[in-house]
């Protein structure tokens, strides 16, 4: 109503004159222009209509702005999201080879414990050997000076002793009777080797390294006298059995 009441009271001239120049900014189609209609044209029917073009301008100016902005918002993000997998992944990577060091490491510390462990055990083996050859040849040199109570250095002929020595090397050295087989020489050598303490086994016949063992035990740990006598006849029996087989 009060823009029919303009427009009736205002020349015809003059609104076909703000109608071409409303037209002319219109056709401009941004703000300076419309902004020029109104200042020359500050009331009236036009004036408001290009108060809604300036709005409408405005609007869409926010509308871009805001489409932008979103855009870049999202370019933002997947930029980020780029980032923080390429740093997943290298956290990852590294987190892999650590885990892949950790695990070389435990199994050469594995070794290093097993090497260790075995070079205890020879160790071991070594000690319990030596302490047992050593055992054997106390034992051997406390049953001689058992069978000869006679102080050294004093003369032992005419003895006892020496006649029942005598006697079980001649029972010993009778073992090469042409009779005599050659499980049961073994056995009358292992039986004697048993007796002066240089074999711990069983006396079995079998002539394996542990007899083998004992002889020579028996050979290097008694002193002079009636026991390395009887070694040396065993020795001397066993081997001309050998040689007659």
């Amino acid at each position: 109503m009060e823009f029919s009441k303009t427009l009736q009271h205002t020349p015809r001239h003059t609104r076909a004159c703000r109608w071409k120049d409303y037209e002319l900014a219109l056709q401009i189609g941004n703000k300076d222009a419309l902004n020029a209609f109104l200042a020359q044209y500050p009331e009236g029917f036009y004036a408001n209509l290009a108060r809604l073009q300036l709005a409408k301008i405005a609007a869409e100016d926010t509308r871009v702005a805001a489409t932008a902005k979103a855009r870049l918002a999202e370019r933002e993000r997947a930029r980020r999201a780029t980032e923080g997998a390429q740093q997943t992944q290298q956290t990852n990577a590294a987190a892999a080879k650590a885990a892949e060091a950790a695990r070389v490491a435990a199994e050469n510390a594995q070794q290093a414990v097993q090497q260790q462990a075995g070079a205890a055990e020879q160790k071991r083996v070594a000690f319990e050997d030596a302490a047992a050859d050593k055992d054997a040849t106390e034992k051997v040199g406390m049953d001689d000076r058992a069978a000869d109570p006679t102080p050294a250095g004093k003369p032992t002929a005419g003895r006892p002793q020496d006649t029942k020595q005598d006697s079980k090397v001649a029972a010993l050295s009778s073992a090469s009777a042409p009779g005599l087989s050659a499980v049961e020489l073994a056995k009358s050598v292992q039986t004697e080797l048993r007796r002066v303490g240089c074999l711990t086994g069983s006396v079995d016949g079998e002539w394996n390294r542990a007899s083998r063992r004992s002889l020579e035990r028996n050979d290097g740990a008694c002193r002079p006298g009636p026991c390395a006598l009887r070694s040396q006849a065993a020795l001397r029996t066993w081997q001309r059995h050998l040689r007659s087989g």
